[in-house]
């Protein structure tokens, strides 16, 4: 079976009868058969399903984190199934924005350097005009120089998807970024999230259990037995 989920404009990523397995004991489970699907440039999606469907497998396929058993991954034109380790590892810093459910930010590093990381190991100036209007817009221009453990679970992730996008990459992947915060901040987060990502035009694929969460993306893919239902 394939799935089509997005047609016209530019394609971002496409993803070619992808199969993945696991083994447990002496159980094969099958995650993804026959998996086929394309995302355009400047889409942003949520991807939804049950606990076990292999929504954070897939995060994983594209962000070239883990390796398909068999089929083809292609992002911006390049295929990251069949790059090895350090072509693959450049690509992510260069194109690929992570955001998680742990904020992952470095704690000695004060809230500036760590939204300048990537930009530094990327050959790039720490601060330029659009790193100054991202800060802005996720409200951070009074907290630059606290450090982590200074800043409450609202502030870390304002400052991961800073850190996330601060590069401009062409795809964000975010797994559960509001899952550790109240209703409250977790709307903030996602008003300033999809700011930040319209900065750039950035194509965005995050994962939630929230169909709340999920109103915030342009459209919304239910993973089920393997298949994409959009």
């Amino acid at each position: 079976m394939t799935n089509r989920c997005t047609q016209g404009a530019r394609k971002l990523i496409s993803a070619s009868q992808i199969r993945k397995t696991y083994t447990d004991a002496s159980n094969t489970i099958t995650v993804f058969d026959d998996l086929s699907f394309t995302v355009k440039a400047g889409e942003t999606i949520a991807l939804m399903g049950e606990s076990g469907a292999g929504k954070s497998t897939l995060l994983h396929l594209l962000g070239g984190f883990d390796q398909p058993d068999s089929g083809t991954i292609s992002i911006d034109g390049h295929t990251i199934t069949d790059m090895k380790d350090g072509p693959l590892s450049r690509f992510r810093r260069q194109h690929l924005g992570m955001i998680f459910q742990q904020y992952n930010l470095i704690p000695s590093l004060c809230a500036r350097d760590n939204i300048s990381f990537v930009r530094r190991l990327n050959g790039l100036c720490a601060e330029d005009e659009f790193t100054r209007e991202l800060i802005s817009v996720l409200k951070l221009e009074q907290r630059l120089d606290h450090y982590p453990a200074q800043l409450s679970g609202g502030e870390q992730q304002r400052v991961a998807i800073a850190r996330a996008l601060a590069s401009r990459p062409s795809m964000i992947l975010a797994d559960e970024p509001t899952g550790n915060l109240d209703e409250r901040t977790a709307n903030q987060v996602m008003e300033q999230l999809m700011q930040a990502v319209a900065l750039h035009n950035s194509t965005l694929l995050l994962v939630t259990h929230s169909a709340q969460t999920a109103d915030y993306l342009n459209s919304t893919w239910h993973l089920e037995q393997g298949q994409l239902q959009c």
